[in-house]
């Protein structure tokens, strides 16, 4: 009778791979019928192999090698067996594995593998800061001016309207984000795994107190990075432009490009690459500029990710302030169990004087530090069902994010203090 049950679940399942859309209402039922009987027969290899390979084309690779694997530890030789193996682990992206489980079975070759996937994410931020309008806490400001003997300026001080004085108040902002991810695992003696990646977001945020505080933000990448089957080496590209228009009238908008190499060992990503981006202020042209930067990432979960940027920023207009300047920025991420961080520090050195009028056209010097500290309260991960593959997953958070600009100038200094909750919808 056992032997029957898991038969007939078997017979039925192939013509449903034999289908040129297999991921239809009758897979989905088969799926859940035979996840009733695993326990029946999970010493079938013919039902585990097929199991498997239905969870395969429905996009599920790591369910499917657990299935398949328990199929090959009761039939080490099975060559439709190890075919689908080499599939679900060419799906997972260990391409070189699955080269070494095709070698056991003679006369097969790793198949061309195709996989898309969208994901998209929503999130709701309220909160309140200390500095909304991210302006300098001075009260007067201090101008040199030029007087009979070039050795003694003259120093006038002149006390800054009120409202140039950091204002506390509230917040909310409301952000969306679209990705699609392409992969292909291509067989042979030369496997490779291409990923192409398209994400565009957008974000807003209005301070009903501050209306100045407000801005619209969207931004937009194309990416794409190949990895060379078991090769531990590949490269990457990507292609950027964003664009901010605050209410304040500042607006500007800015195209990237970049590549370079990347290295995967331990379950660790090292990147290294260049970028070029141009940045334009439609509303006060003086200040775009020509900005080329080295970068090196390392990731490795669950360490966090480490980022090294540097490079130099050239103006578009001779007459910018302050001429060209060179960046440097330091950046940390990373998480444990709920707790998940972010700090950034960064430093930005002008090359001529800024103005004549501050600190005698002294060269402007800039450091910024940041830190952003959040806590998960309350998480709804997705069903793994495929009946639920349209759910999303919810997370609630707070956390609080500090930040502070100093400078050798003091109208260029500033310090901030938020506190916030989110709410994140995820798929």
């Amino acid at each position: 009778m056992i032997i029957a049950i898991c038969a007939a679940l078997s017979a039925a399942a192939a013509p449903l791979l034999e289908s040129a859309t297999p991921v239809t209402a009758s897979a989905e039922r088969w799926v859940r019928e035979a996840r009733g009987h695993l326990v029946t027969c999970q010493n079938d290899v013919g039902f585990l192999v097929r199991l498997g390979r239905m969870l395969l084309v429905a996009g599920q690779p790591e369910e499917a090698a657990e299935h398949i694997e328990r199929a090959l530890l009761l039939s080490p030789d099975d060559p439709t067996a190890l075919r689908a193996f080499a599939a679900a682990l060419a799906d997972l992206g260990d391409t070189a594995a699955a080269r070494q489980i095709l070698a056991l079975a003679p006369g097969t070759a790793l198949p061309v593998t195709v996989q898309n996937q969208w994901r998209d994410g929503w999130s709701l931020t309220a909160g309140a800061e200390r500095n909304l309008l991210g302006v300098t806490g001075v009260s007067s400001l201090t101008l040199t001016l030029p007087g009979l003997d070039p050795a003694q300026p003259v120093l006038i001080t002149l006390p800054l309207d009120p409202s140039t004085q950091p204002r506390a108040g509230g917040y909310w902002q409301a952000a969306a984000t679209g990705q699609w991810v392409h992969r292909r695992v291509s067989g042979g003696s030369r496997a490779v795994q291409d990923d192409w990646t398209f994400q565009a977001s957008a974000r807003t945020r209005q301070a009903p107190q501050q209306t100045p505080a407000g801005f619209s933000a969207v931004d937009a990448v194309a990416a794409h990075q190949r990895r060379y089957g078991a090769a531990p080496w590949g490269h990457h590209a990507n292609l950027f432009a964003a664009h901010l228009d605050s209410r304040t009238g500042v607006t500007f908008t800015q195209l990237g490009l970049g590549g370079g190499l990347d290295w995967f060992a331990g379950g660790c990503h090292t990147r290294i690459g260049l970028e070029g981006v141009n940045r334009h202020y439609p509303a006060n042209n003086i200040l775009d500029g020509r900005q080329a930067v080295t970068q090196f990432q390392w990731a490795c979960s669950p360490t966090g990710q480490f980022t090294l940027r540097t490079g130099h920023d050239q103006p578009r207009n001779p007459l910018r302030p302050g001429g060209a300047q060179s960046l440097l920025e330091l950046r940390y991420r990373g998480s444990w169990g709920r707790w998940a961080w972010d700090g950034e520090w960064a430093r930005i050195r002008d090359e001529l004087g800024y103005s004549p009028l501050l600190e005698s056209g002294a060269r402007r010097h800039q450091w910024r530090r940041s830190l952003r500290l959040e806590y998960v309260a309350f998480e709804q991960r997705r069903s793994p069902e495929m009946r639920c593959t349209g759910c999303r997953s919810l997370q609630i958070l707070w956390g609080v994010e500090a930040s502070q600009r100093d400078s050798n100038i003091e109208l260029f200094k500033n310090n901030n203090l938020s506190l916030f909750a989110a709410a994140q919808w995820t798929k």
